[in-house]
């Protein structure tokens, strides 16, 4: 009699996609001189059942080491990215990152971003972007 192995090596791995965050109109002369402008994105990652998983952002495009800022030209309106809805919680890399576990198919596990832009910013009329990069470690 024989024998046949049989085997597999399942690899973690993950699969995110995100929403745009569009903050809408600020307005540093009258709405928010003293209110900061919130708004938020949606973040879907899907994982190898049990995998362990790290997600993070970076500085963006435009940022000054920790600092994020939406850019036209060479002005400069900031912003920042938190984890939870009282943005208390900055998003960002290391101890800011968020730690998961993958619960596979068809379970996606679901994250609101929330956006702050602070008040009090005197800036040039106009549009202002950045882009900043999800990043997922497992």
């Amino acid at each position: 009699m024989t024998f046949l192995q049989v085997s597999v090596s399942v690899v973690p791995n993950c699969r995110v996609s995100v929403t745009d965050l569009a903050f809408g109109n600020y307005d540093p002369l009258l709405a928010n001189v003293e209110q900061p402008l919130d708004g938020s994105a949606q973040l879907q990652m899907v994982c190898t059942k049990n995998s362990q998983a790290t997600v993070m952002f970076d500085s963006g495009r435009n940022g000054v080491a920790s600092s994020r800022a939406m850019t036209m030209g060479t002005e400069r309106v900031s912003y920042d990215l938190f984890r939870d809805s009282a943005r208390t919680q900055r998003w960002a890399g290391g101890t800011d990152a968020i730690h998961v576990v993958g619960t596979g198919n068809p379970n996606p596990l679901q994250f609101t971003v929330f956006g702050r832009v602070p008040p009090g910013q005197e800036v040039g009329a106009g549009s202002y972007s950045d882009v900043v990069t999800a990043t997922v470690d497992f």
